[in-house]
């Protein structure tokens, strides 16, 4: 899976659907078939996280001795100092603007193939981004953006196979918010659409954790994301100029894939789920992204180098 080099096109035209139930081998490749037991995929990131541990520096070990395994336990003074550098320099508030403009730069990309009717709106908004001098004002302009971004989104479908239409809850056939209707908010999915950006935004943040890792950065410390117990703020941030990316790539699976009634169940509450062998595929992608997470990493890393030497 490392040799993967994929672009969003050649990954999703690359993609098997016809997988044996029985198998647990996903058929996927760039030019023919490369066989990947999924049980590779699961594992892969405990390796990458071990070989991460082995290279952070001593001085990061617990009272024990053992490294931060998938933790990242900064002492809490180092989270002070690192927050202190980031807002009495600035810091904090350039690379909001910088992660957003990115973020809005690949959704007016995505407005434009889904012919949206007036991008003036949205083309104010990223003007007024540059013009921000606080983060809250950097949310507000981030959030407005995304009522206009995810409107659009109106005129997406789902195809769906023969008769499995009639199986479906109506509301799957399209796209009507990026709101569940149980939370009111993008998390617990009560449709496709979201199901399916909500498992790749996932997979997302877990590149993005470990590439923060490798580059000695702190997941939990937020710019954008408000420090949380238990949530990797940081890593939400990075992802942030990858959304529109992932958001292209279910533009395309919608486009060249019908689905069929067991690529998704409904739960008893009302929550839509992905199923395998759709889940397998999708996390074949895990490449692709992890080519487009690493060199936004390495800026910041460089960016956080030069305000501390400064």
């Amino acid at each position: 899976m490392e040799g993967f080099e994929l672009s969003r096109k050649s990954a999703i035209a690359q993609i098997r659907y016809a997988i044996p139930r029985s198998s647990s081998t996903v058929k996927f490749g760039l030019l023919g078939f490369a066989r990947c037991n999924v049980e590779m995929i699961r594992c892969q990131f405990d390796v990458r996280l071990s070989t991460i541990n082995q290279r952070l520096p001593a001085r990061w070990c617990s009272s024990t001795g053992s490294r931060p395994l998938a933790t990242a336990a900064w002492s809490a003074q180092s989270r002070i100092e690192a927050s202190a550098i980031a807002v009495t320099t600035g810091l904090d508030l350039f690379l909001a603007r910088d992660l957003i403009a990115r973020k809005l730069n690949g959704q007016r990309k995505n407005l434009a193939r889904l012919r949206a009717s007036d991008l003036r709106a949205f083309d104010a908004l990223r003007g007024e981004l540059d013009k921000t001098e606080a983060i809250e004002q950097v949310r507000g302009v981030e959030a407005r953006a995304a009522a206009l971004y995810w409107s659009a989104w109106s005129s997406v479908s789902v195809r769906w196979r023969g008769r499995d239409l009639s199986r479906i809850p109506k509301r799957w056939a399209r796209y009507d918010s990026r709101a569940s209707v149980l939370t009111g908010a993008p998390r617990a999915s009560t449709q496709p659409v979201n199901s399916l950006l909500n498992y790749l935004y996932s997979l997302l943040e877990a590149e993005s954790r470990l590439a923060l890792l490798a580059h000695g950065l702190d997941p939990t410390l937020g710019v954008l994301h408000a420090d949380q117990r238990n949530r990797d703020s940081f890593a939400l941030d990075v992802i942030e100029p990858l959304r529109p990316d992932v958001d292209a790539f279910i533009l395309d699976l919608l486009e060249d894939r019908a689905f069929t009634s067991r690529d998704f169940v409904e739960l008893p509450n009302g929550v839509c789920r992905l199923c395998a062998p759709l889940t397998h595929d999708l996390a074949l992608t895990l490449p692709h992204w992890r080519a487009l997470m690493q060199p936004i990493v390495a800026r910041l890393a460089q960016t956080f180098r030069e305000a501390l030497v400064n």
